[in-house]
């Protein structure tokens, strides 16, 4: 290593610069200091120093005040990592300073180094550009477990805690509140509010996409695999979740939401608080025996909040109701838009009635030809894939195993919940 000085200018000095100069010097003509009370790790310094050079010098005191000479005040565990690499020379800063300035100059070396704090996603980025130029972590100081850990906690939601989204906070910051007494003009028939298109999604907004089947079967993967979206049922527990990568459906009893058109302005901002970015319209049950006035209030029901939702900025995928009436589809298909990218529905309830599977079939087949949506979430289980091979839709169609499938494989599996061992009868593999 070639040896340079650079003496320190006048101006400098002024500045009240403590180096006096700096040059290449012998590692073991210096001294290290002799009450350092860090304890660093030289296996790291020596990774750096091997993969990146010295890229700055250590401090070292000339002693002309400590009686100590060339004594090393701040780069202790540097000096240590080139005798372990055993280097010849080292920079040096020269310094020239009395007991107390000495014993200071260490303490701040130290004590900066370790009330640092760091923008994680900043962080975050520069390993990730290490990785994605191909090369490794080595001399960095960090591993790849670490960027594991970093990527997962920043895709954590701040908000995994909620259970249930009806459990979350109303209270939006820069939001006084929002009006539940809203009319939304409308050209459809009995005032149908009409979903707006470009609020719509035009497909999947992540992938892979799975239902949320509770935090003691799901958080694991939660942990393992932090870009996975899950679709979350409303009312029902979702505790651990990514809040911020999930998608709100309502394929339950209506008397779980209720409310969520009762007072709109109040479960839209338990949303927004949330950081839920989409939701599929909830979907009043249409039944075939209903007189029409009861499928009109159902349908004018869903599509007021899904339209409510899209106003404050939530994407909205429509919910296709059928009924198993053909009449039904008049009403409860006239908010959707023609084309649109994406749209859901539930196959649930046939119980393997073949007549139901048959008309259902058609129903699905018909809203396709009415509304010519490119792609299709069907949630449900064994009844929908067989509504599905009948169907012979040209969307896309994603299928989503629903919730009570996932828990009845995962409790027939013999797992536990709240410690209990569940059993009784054989166990059954639920085919998916």
């Amino acid at each position: 290593m070639p040896r340079t000085v650079r003496r320190a200018s006048s101006a400098a000095k002024k500045k009240k610069l403590a180096v006096i100069s700096t040059e290449s010097v012998p590692v073991d003509s210096l001294k290290p200091f002799h009450k350092n009370p860090r304890i660093g790790d030289v296996e790291k310094v020596a990774e750096s120093l091997a993969e990146n050079g010295q890229f700055k010098g250590i401090v070292v005191n000339i002693g002309t005040h400590t009686g100590r000479e060339r004594e090393i005040l701040g780069g202790n565990h540097t000096w240590m990592a080139a005798k372990r690499l055993k280097w010849d020379d080292i920079l040096v800063h020269w310094v020239d300073v009395t007991e107390t300035e000495a014993n200071k100059i260490v303490l701040a070396d130290n004590g900066t180094s370790d009330g640092s704090t760091y923008d994680d996603s900043i962080l975050t980025e520069l390993l990730a550009d290490i990785k994605d130029a191909g090369e490794s972590l080595i001399g960095t100081t960090y591993t790849d477990d670490t960027l594991s850990r970093l990527i997962k906690d920043s895709t954590k939601s701040e908000n995994s805690h909620v259970d249930k989204i009806e459990d979350a906070s109303s209270t939006l910051e820069g939001v006084a509140d929002l009006n539940d007494f809203v009319h939304f003009e409308s050209e459809l028939p009995y005032d149908i509010p009409p979903l707006l298109p470009h609020m719509i999604p035009d497909n999947v907004p992540g992938s892979p996409l799975e239902v949320w089947a509770g935090h003691e079967l799901d958080l694991p993967r939660q942990d393992a695999e932090p870009h996975r979206w899950w679709m979350t049922q409303w009312a029902a527990g979702n505790r651990g979740v990514n809040w911020e990568q999930s998608i709100v459906y309502f394929y339950t009893e209506d008397f779980h939401f209720e409310r969520v058109y009762e007072e709109p302005a109040l479960n839209t901002k338990k949303i927004l608080k949330l950081g839920i970015k989409y939701a599929i319209m909830p979907n009043y049950s249409v039944n075939p025996n209903d007189p029409i006035a009861k499928w009109i209030w159902a349908s004018y029901r869903s599509f007021f909040v899904g339209r409510y939702w899209q106003e404050a900025g939530i994407q909205v995928i429509p919910d296709i109701q059928y009924g198993t009436a053909d009449e039904a589809l008049d009403v409860t298909l006239l908010g959707i838009p023609e084309n649109a990218g994406l749209v859901s529905t539930q196959i649930q309830n046939a119980r393997g009635d073949q007549t139901r599977i048959r008309t259902t079939a058609r129903l699905l087949k018909e809203a396709e030809d009415r509304l010519g949506f490119k792609n299709i979430l069907v949630y449900g289980h064994t009844d929908a894939e067989r509504v599905m091979e009948r169907a012979r839709l040209e969307a896309n169609v994603i299928p989503i195993t629903n919730r009570s499938a996932r828990r009845r494989e995962y409790l027939n599996s013999g797992a536990t919940v709240n410690s209990q061992k569940v059993s009784g009868g054989k166990k059954r593999r639920i085919k998916k």
